[in-house]
């Protein structure tokens, strides 16, 4: 079998184990090493092969981070042709890289608010990216979260001046499959601004996914968003507001860190953001560098 032949039936099998930027993420990988290696039959791949790899992207200079992933598609793939009966390289002969540590980007408060200064609502986008910042920032959600949003789900009214809705959650691992955001009366009349702006833009457009909220336009044909979609809108704004870039996991990084900042536990901190354990909200309130001296002061 060829390599290109594997890993098509790979990505066949994987679809329904794995959400899909994962599965692309592993897809591009493996396209990668089809391209490298010729195409070979999956017979003759060796270590020295993948050592080679491995020595050509560390020549050109990837990062820890990416040379983690890429060897952790080649060990899935090769585990999957083995577990399947197919003769292939031994997945435990592919090494595995040490990860380094790296602070979490936190997004501040001062930051969030130079990012919603330079959006001009005017215009095709300014009130969608405006009304989905505010709702990462209020909310915490996952990225693949968001653009998973769907206007028949919303809330039509609210408790107190809070507005609540129940999304299906990622990364659940089976013990929070659905959870409840709450968002506050300030970003739910700017979401609805944008649906109205959104209505008008579907009298003129045929829209390719009617019930999505948070839609491409321009050349996008009212499609959902992609994940890559607000990843380039917060790179366009934080150079636009002169600040590090900022990406989704940040507001997802200062959501967390406002509760434990406010009183709130590592429990909070769960059940608001939708973790599957208290170990993953404990990564999100680490606390380094000013902050951390901050908050060792109080107890000196």
């Amino acid at each position: 079998m060829t390599l290109s032949e594997a890993v098509k039936m790979f990505d066949q099998y994987k679809r329904f184990e794995v959400k899909g930027i994962t599965l692309a993420r592993y897809r591009n990988d493996l396209r990668l090493l089809t391209l490298s290696l010729k195409n070979i039959d999956i017979r003759e791949i060796t270590r020295e092969m993948i050592m080679k790899e491995i020595q050509t992207m560390d020549e050109l200079g990837w990062d820890r981070k990416s040379l983690f992933q890429k060897l952790s598609a080649y060990r899935r793939f090769f585990t999957f042709l083995q577990k399947h009966g197919y003769q292939s390289l031994n997945p435990d002969h592919i090494p595995k890289v040490k990860l380094e540590f790296v602070e979490p980007r936190v997004l501040s408060e001062e930051e969030y608010q130079k990012i919603l200064s330079v959006i001009k609502e005017k215009g095709l986008f300014g009130l969608r990216n405006k009304a989905m910042i505010k709702i990462l920032w209020d909310t915490g959600v996952r990225i693949g979260e968001l653009v998973a949003f769907n206007i028949s789900e919303l809330p039509t009214e609210s408790e107190g001046g809070v507005w609540k809705m129940t999304i299906k959650t990622e990364k659940t691992r089976g013990k929070r499959p659905m959870r409840q955001i709450y968002w506050s009366d300030e970003t739910n009349t700017l979401l609805h601004r944008w649906i109205d702006f959104r209505a008008e833009y579907a009298k003129e457009h045929k829209l390719k996914d009617p019930d999505a909220l948070f839609i491409a336009m321009h050349n996008g044909q009212g499609r959902r968003l992609t994940l890559q979609a607000p990843e380039d809108m917060l790179v366009r704004y934080s150079r636009a507001a002169g600040i590090p870039t900022a990406n989704p996991h940040s507001f997802r990084h200062a959501k967390a860190r406002r509760i434990i900042e406010m009183g709130g536990s590592n429990s909070d901190v769960m059940n608001i953001l939708g973790h599957s354990s208290l170990a993953s909200s404990e990564i999100y309130t680490s606390m380094f560098g000013d902050r951390l001296k901050e908050r060792a002061a109080k107890f000196l």
